[in-house]
């Protein structure tokens, strides 16, 4: 299956194959083609078949914190050439300066619009003092525009073990987008686990939202024990995104409802409700609250 479409920094047509490491610039794809449902990343002799190809990813902390990645290409976007000596294989990391202050913004954006107090950069400049030390660069330049939010930075391996021991010390994070796929996962798995956090990818022109992270959950399809939250809750940012605050506020009303008044839980969770058991409580929460919910 090939794909042509410009190449965002020369303008010139390339192609790309599923059947090979995609080029993180193949997200450029995802406007025109449409995401495609997740699955696993594959790994084959002929290299990487990338059935996910993520739209600039930033999963977002519902209530509790912001945490963004993606500026572009990154060290997590499969821009890997096959052997040109045998036992040796590159992996290139790419990142732009334009990227780099465009989600940074964003960010600081974000933060004070929602009256958040402090921004922190995920990087690891110590050691990657090119790549990861032009985003640093970019990240202390834009934060020079916003007196009114404090801002630090931590090398990320170090940030891993801080969300463990010390979470709360975190309000909105940034950081790209290999760092952003670890750091979301451990904090999902602070709350609680894949099923809980959603998540929302938001691009310039698009927006699409999801789990805040990857799990494919095989091991559990078809079994009627897969937490919803996780979906329930990315639904409602997509409305918040559309302006559509009542219908967000009661759908995510109903979720909390059901799952701290009701106590309502899957097992993943340490309950014996199925997914069935928590969506149906849900609707039967929304029904009784709200026919009719105005529009925003």
């Amino acid at each position: 299956e090939r794909v042509s479409s410009p190449h965002p920094l020369t303008d010139a047509p390339y192609s790309w194959s599923k059947t090979l490491a995609a080029s993180a610039y193949c997200r450029l794809a995802v406007h025109v083609l449409g995401r495609p449902d997740p699955t696993a990343t594959k790994i084959t002799e002929e290299g990487v078949w990338l059935q996910i190809l993520s739209l600039e990813r930033r999963p977002v902390g519902e209530r509790s914190g912001f945490l963004f990645s993606g500026v572009g290409p990154g060290h997590h976007d499969g821009l890997s050439h096959p052997q040109s000596v045998a036992g040796v294989v590159e992996s290139l990391k790419i990142i732009t300066e334009h990227n780099s202050r465009r989600i940074a913004e964003y960010a600081f954006e974000l933060a004070r619009a929602r009256g958040r107090k402090k921004v922190t950069a995920v990087h690891k400049a110590n050691i990657m003092k090119l790549a990861d030390g032009l985003f640093l660069h970019c990240c202390k330049e834009v934060a020079q525009r916003y007196p009114d939010i404090t801002f630090d930075s931590m090398i990320v391996d170090n940030t891993t073990m801080q969300l463990v021991s010390r979470p709360q010390q975190f309000d909105v994070m940034v950081m790209p987008n290999l760092y952003g796929n670890v750091v979301s996962n451990v904090c999902a798995g602070l709350v609680g686990g894949p099923g809980l956090a959603p998540g929302a990818n938001y691009g310039k022109d698009y927006a699409v939202f999801e789990t805040g992270t990857r799990n494919t959950g095989k091991s559990i399809a078809n079994k009627n024990i897969a937490n919803p939250t996780a979906m329930l809750l990315a639904s409602c940012l997509m409305l918040d995104h559309l302006k559509l605050h009542n219908f967000a506020s009661l759908i995510r009303n109903a979720v909390m409802t059901t799952m701290n008044e009701h106590r309502l839980h899957t097992p993943d969770i340490g309950g014996m409700g199925t997914t069935m058991d928590v969506v149906q409580a849900v609707t039967q929460l929304i029904q009784s609250r709200a026919s009719r919910p105005q529009l925003a």
